[in-house]
């Protein structure tokens, strides 16, 4: 947190005892607001959680977590292995190198969001992710450049731009812990993405611009059949799209957060159950 110059090497990170199952979730009432404690008052974010006194997204926490956006930079995640977690590998931070690292089991492999600017994720493996592979977006905490103002000192952009995702492998889709509990709760697997590129949180943020996403593979294990009852079937995709960029709820409407600069190099994406992607990849989308 609020750090230059660290390197995260060569850790094992793994959780043996708490998985996030649906016995686990009855049994300590996980995701229901607890009654009395409710903020007085309710951020727009928050919005939906009130008035369904309840959000799917329990399994919190990151194994690695990378953070304080507008002062961290210049930091090295490399060559971990983490094992059963809800974030793999969490970002909020420029000039980052995440490479070489192992996620196995977890809601997210890796996330990148408040501000991201410059990383490089490389090399990753990440096996049996039941949301997102790899995840890219502006959180609430980007924005512009803003000139000085009454008390408070001009603040230079926080962004979330001009990032590499190249050769990651991201295989098993959904079959982790918790599919239950995202893309398997329907058919058509509304919220499941093996690489996620979202607009802002909040149409205040600057949009996801300038990346590159080359030579990636995302492989759905399915088509090589897995064991129903004894038998081995071939097995319909976990993930609705191998790819997807736009809105939070796949509406697809270009507002003024809709990623920008998109460039598509040399990947293999097998389709999920809706195809590739929701936009046309090519070898350079803008």
């Amino acid at each position: 947190n609020r750090s230059t110059g660290i390197i995260v090497r060569d850790n094992r990170i793994v959780e043996h005892n708490l998985f996030p199952t649906p016995e686990m979730k009855e049994e300590h009432n996980l995701g229901k607001l607890t009654e009395g404690r409710h903020p007085s008052k309710q951020g727009e974010l928050g919005a939906g959680a009130f008035r369904h006194v309840y959000v799917n997204n329990w399994h919190q926490g990151s194994a690695i977590v990378v953070t304080g956006p507008e002062v961290t930079h210049h930091i090295m995640v490399c060559g971990n292995y983490i094992e059963n977690s809800a974030q793999g590998i969490d970002l909020h931070a420029d000039n980052v190198t995440c490479s070489g690292n192992t996620v196995n089991h977890g809601m997210m492999g890796v996330k990148a969001t408040h501000g991201c600017r410059n990383l490089i994720i490389s090399d990753n493996m990440l096996t049996h992710i039941d949301l997102w592979g790899i995840l890219l977006n502006p959180g609430a905490l980007s924005h512009f450049a803003e000139p000085a103002a009454n008390d408070r000192e001009a603040r230079p952009a926080n962004v979330d731009a001009g990032t590499i995702i190249a050769n990651n492998i991201i295989t098993h889709y959904g079959y982790g812990h918790e599919y239950w509990n995202w893309g398997g709760r329907s058919e058509d697997r509304p919220s499941s993405f093996a690489i996620a590129l979202y607009e802002g949180q909040l149409d205040t943020n600057p949009p996801l611009n300038d990346i590159l996403i080359q030579g990636n593979i995302v492989y759905d294990t399915g088509r090589d059949k897995v064991v129903v009852d004894g038998k081995p079937e071939v097995a319909p995709p976990r993930y609705r799209y191998a790819v997807y960029a736009g809105p939070w709820g796949d509406e697809n409407k270009r507002g003024p957060t809709f990623p920008q600069n998109l460039h598509f190099i040399g990947n293999v994406f097998h389709p999920g159950v809706a195809g590739v992607s929701n936009i046309e990849i090519t070898a350079s989308k803008k």
